[in-house]
């Protein structure tokens, strides 16, 4: 696997990470600080809305990806497909990543604001 980004607006300045064939979607309460909401198979994060710019999304194995200020997810996450994406809330997939496990950890680091601009996504 190696790392993959990208740089684009997001709708509801939400993007989820998950393994494709997954539809357990955290509930989005819009008030917790950090904005990290998961379950067992999907976990979604809050960054920069589109209204405001693009939002640069990095994923790959985490001795190939530069953490940032603030750690928001330190967990492990069912990847039956063993693969992992990024998506958008209009179920858009912007990013993909075959990972080697049916059980794959993650850390997934921002910027330390609510409005971040950046994501990183390290894959053990």
């Amino acid at each position: 696997m190696k790392a993959v980004s990208t740089k684009v607006p997001v709708l509801n300045a939400l993007v989820y990470f998950r393994d494709p064939a997954s539809n357990d979607d955290p509930e989005i309460d819009g008030k917790k600080r950090p904005r990290i909401w998961a379950t067992s198979s999907c976990v979604a994060a809050g960054c920069l809305p589109d209204s405001e710019g693009d939002t640069e999304i990095v994923m790959g194995p985490s001795g190939d990806v530069t953490p940032d200020k603030q750690l928001l997810f330190d967990g492990s996450l069912e990847t039956p497909s063993r693969r992992l994406i990024a998506e958008l809330v209009v179920d858009r997939e912007i990013l993909r990543v075959e990972v080697p496990n049916t059980i794959t950890h993650l850390q997934i680091w921002t910027d330390g604001t609510n409005a971040s601009e950046r994501i990183t996504v390290g894959i053990d």
